[in-house]
């Protein structure tokens, strides 16, 4: 070897030691400023080097987060960390870019929605040990799209499913019944004199009525019950896994729970009934065909005087 040349390579190599800091530096302040969690996965070893925005998106400090890949994978939402770990086997595997949303436990005690983001880089060797990557707090972002998820199903003034909605989980529903030949049923319901209502209290009145509607419909419904708003005082409820026998215990159930709500208007009591047509699968050859035989049931109760219920 060349000894001439030994304190110019030494000083080379101790010059990309500099250079190579002075940009970790430089990075480390990048993904500080737009808020960035870097960090590098050493996956022979297990051990993860995390930098950049720790505190600011998982809220730990570095000795907090020292436990590797077993521990940030013990803080994934139980409901995300298998597809988490999966697409980070298969990046591995494929060398194709991790991209994963999922929740992550802020030291707060609360989950927080995190975009991680990163890729293998292939050695010398040609293994794909190390990984890079970043990961961003995106709860803001997640939150604001299910809010948005949420108003495109739901009635803005009473928080029941609007028409489109129902009618698309209806479908869905109706399929499945009729597919494996379970039971499904469906009530119709209107509030009588709704008019009246408008007419002698006023909008806001027969706003609460709407409202109150809707409430005592979830305190009396089972969660895999839909409730949808289809026009401006006619709801429906479509009753999975039920037959006739239980629907009919259900509608009475929620009939006489409706003549009990109580609208309050300022020193004055309000309350209203409702006239419900119920329906069970007998047939139908689709789910219009369900509905037109609830809307003649909920017809046949208005007509008879009102805050009944009929069988179709």
């Amino acid at each position: 070897m060349d000894t001439a040349a030994q304190p110019g390579m030494a000083g080379e190599g101790l010059q990309g030691a500099v250079e190579a800091s002075v940009w970790k530096r430089r990075y480390g302040v990048v993904a500080e400023l737009s808020g960035l969690l870097l960090y590098e996965y050493d996956s022979l070893s297990g051990n993860i080097s995390w930098g950049g925005n720790l505190q600011g998106v998982a809220g730990y400090s570095q000795e907090e987060m020292a436990g590797g890949v077993a521990q940030w994978s013990a803080r994934i939402h139980p409901e995300d960390r298998a597809q988490a770990l999966a697409q980070l086997k298969q990046a591995r595997q494929e060398g194709s870019v991790y991209d994963v949303e999922y929740r992550f436990l802020h030291q707060d005690g609360q989950y927080r929605w995190v975009q991680d983001r990163g890729r293998f880089l292939t050695s010398s060797e040609g293994s794909p040990d190390l990984m890079v990557g970043f990961m961003a707090d995106i709860t803001s972002v997640r939150q604001l799209q299910e809010e948005l998820e949420r108003q495109n199903r739901t009635d803005a003034l009473t928080g029941a499913l609007n028409r489109r909605h129902f009618l698309a989980v209806s479908e869905q529903e109706f399929a499945r019944a009729v597919r494996y030949q379970h039971p499904l049923s469906l009530l119709l319901m209107s509030v009588d004199e709704f008019e009246s209502i408008q007419d002698t209290h006023g909008q806001q009145a027969a706003n609460y009525v709407l409202q109150q509607l809707t409430a005592v419909c979830a305190e009396n419904l089972r969660h895999v019950d839909a409730v949808g708003r289809l026009d401006t005082d006619e709801f429906a409820v479509l009753l999975p896994e039920s037959d006739e026998i239980s629907a009919t215990d259900i509608a009475q159930r929620l009939h006489k729970a409706i003549e009990q709500a109580v609208v309050p208007l300022g020193g004055v009591t309000l309350r209203f009934t409702v006239s419900i047509g119920q329906v069970s699968l007998k047939g139908d050859g689709d789910l219009l065909g369900l509905l037109r035989r609830a809307e003649f049931a909920l017809l046949e109760a208005r007509r008879a005087r009102r805050n009944r219920i009929c069988i179709g």
